[in-house]
């Protein structure tokens, strides 16, 4: 769970370890103190990445901006920035969710294509143009190919492909 630091007003995410009976709230090492507007969870094999949503200084506006992207490795009680989004180098967006993978990759996709990561991060490749969007659904992220391909994922390794309302030509 994501919001602000009631006391300080900065980005922080709460996690509980018992079905929510107790939670520990930790702040994110942001990149600003401004508010910003949601932090965008995702949970992987061996660590747990935030990233946080907010308006960019500089460069070309964007309608999706992410303006930093956090990592933990204690299931979610100590973050780390990895990237700090700037006026120009991608990803400077991202539309749903970080997928993770195995050993630090992770993808995220933007509005200008897909980035990948293999140092949990901090260093990302443009690896696709295309324009998708992972939804965190009940069985794992799910990432829309286009047309009526889609593949889901439980830990950002094992991927399935499945077909999903297709039109008759």
């Amino acid at each position: 769970m994501s919001g602000s630091d009631p006391v300080s007003g900065e980005v922080a995410v709460a996690v509980s370890r018992d079905a929510g009976r107790h939670w520990s709230v930790s702040k994110l090492p942001s990149p600003t103190k401004k508010p910003g507007r949601h932090v965008a969870v995702s949970v992987g094999r061996d660590a747990v990445y935030a990233a946080e949503m907010g308006e960019l200084e500089g460069g070309e506006p964007v309608k999706n901006p992410m303006r930093a992207l956090h990592r933990s490795r204690d299931g979610g009680l100590t973050w780390e920035r990895m990237w700090t989004t700037g006026p120009r180098e991608e990803p400077r967006t991202l539309l749903g969710q970080v997928v993770p993978g195995r050993g630090g990759e992770l993808v995220l996709h933007g509005e200008k294509g897909a980035c990948a990561s293999k140092d949990g991060g901090r260093t990302f490749t443009r690896t696709d143009p295309g324009l998708l969007y992972a939804l965190r659904t009940p069985l794992g992220l799910q990432v829309d190919q286009g047309g009526c391909i889609h593949r889901i994922t439980p830990d950002g390794v094992r991927w399935s492909e499945f077909r999903l309302a297709c039109a008759s030509p």
